[in-house]
């Protein structure tokens, strides 16, 4: 997952390692088996890939945050007001999630990071705080997911005692900002990762790792990289989705068998809504997340260096993550019909709002036309009569004068 590789000619490692370490190679090629024409025509491809789906994400999150954040939400009621909170701080985390997965590791490092070997300004004072925002926004994404579909699982399994200790938006709102900063303090850690160079005999290359052994041990630091990424980002919010959608939708087919309902079983049709659609989300994130955790428990060796295939499988995988990150706009588009025409409704604004920028413009493009054509008729009737008046006057004086000739 967090497999850097800036390279003249590529290097990757195994997953457990490339979640610790940047890498960089330098000397004789390792990758035998790839041919680095091909591999430069799918790194580009990938690149692309990347790029398209951060920038779609990124705008549909915005999108969200715009139409949550508006009267219109005040208004229509388009969810309630403590998912409004979890649904805005989710597309904010997402969205740095896009950002600096997406678009500044995949895209700008991999394209326009070319360092010589004693260049190593971007493991140096840029890897640190690039490593720090990566895991905090990732931590966060998680987490607030986590914290939504538990939520719901109280909604849903256990109603009297959700309404009992259920909070309003402030609740919700101290919520968030405590998952952010708990995630960001445990992303923290990474902010000691440095520049360490080794260097492999068996390939006689030398590699530049921007690496947590640069302030602690082999073993410290592959087991900080275990519990605070893989365990803590990764594997603890995967299984606890897991586990509470399965018992939603356990929860919800019984309801449906049991056609006599309690009045604490029955559910209001906006609960019904959001439990639908955190459901929606939380498969999506269920198995777009399934390949990157595969990687993660059934690596290879550490100290191997991958083939292309190897290199695509990992891209692809990361490139499912990150579609987790872009498609929770379009999922609550497909599964609440208010958000749907909330959405709908303010695209017609924005593009009427365009048109009738549009058509002042040529209104007054033809406004301004007119007026200078007006002013130029004016001119030459304004010529016009000058001349006739000259004329006028010269006739006259020229009628005195025969007349003074004949006296």
């Amino acid at each position: 997952m967090e497999n850097f590789t800036h390279t003249n000619m590529t290097a990757l490692t195994g997953a457990l390692k490339a979640d610790e370490t940047e890498t960089r190679v330098f000397g004789k090629d390792p990758l035998a088996c790839t041919n680095h024409y091909e591999m430069d025509e799918v790194s580009t491809v990938l690149m692309t890939i990347f790029l398209t789906i951060s920038l779609v994400g990124i705008a549909g999150n915005l999108f969200s945050i715009r139409l949550l954040t508006s009267e219109q939400n005040a208004q229509n009621k388009i969810v309630s007001r403590v998912y409004t909170v979890y649904i805005i701080a989710l597309a904010i985390a997402d969205n740095g999630m896009l950002v600096f997965f997406g678009i500044i590791k995949h895209v700008v490092v991999a394209l326009m990071y070319r360092p010589k070997e004693a260049d190593f300004f971007y493991e140096r004072y840029l890897c640190r705080w690039h490593r720090f925002l990566m895991h905090g926004f990732h931590n966060a994404s998680g987490w607030i997911l986590v914290v939504m579909t538990f939520d719901r699982f109280m909604a849903v399994c256990f109603p009297i005692i959700y309404r009992n200790i259920h909070k309003g938006s402030h609740f919700a709102q101290k919520l968030v900002i405590l998952i952010y900063v708990v995630s960001f303090l445990i992303a923290s850690i990474f902010i000691n990762v440095g520049l360490v160079i080794k260097t492999e005999e068996e390939t006689n290359t030398t590699i530049s790792l921007c690496s947590l052994e640069a302030t602690f041990t082999k073993n410290e630091a592959y087991v900080i990289n275990v519990i605070c990424h893989i365990t803590i980002s990764i594997i603890m919010p995967y299984l606890l989705l897991v586990i509470f959608s399965v018992f939603i939708m356990q929860a919800l087919h019984c309801r449906r068998l049991n056609k006599a309902r309690s009045e604490s079983q029955v559910m209001t049709r906006l609960s019904r809504k959001i439990t639908i659609m955190m459901l929606a989300v939380c498969t999506s994130y269920i198995f777009l997340w399934a390949p990157q955790l595969f990687l993660l428990l059934n690596h290879s060796d550490a100290h191997s260096h991958a083939c292309e295939g190897d290199y695509i499988f990992r891209s692809l995988a990361m490139i499912c993550a990150l579609s987790n990150s872009a498609l929770n706009f379009f999922l609550y588009c497909m599964t609440v019909k208010k958000f749907r025409d909330a959405t709908k409704e303010m695209l017609m604004r924005c593009v009427a709002v365009c048109t009738s920028k549009g058509v002042v413009a040529t209104v007054v493009q033809g406004a301004g036309e007119h007026n200078l054509l007006k002013q130029k008729n004016n001119n030459n009737s304004s010529s016009v009569a000058t001349t006739t008046l000259a004329q006028q006057h010269l006739s006259k004086s020229g009628s005195r004068q025969l007349i003074a000739s004949v006296r």
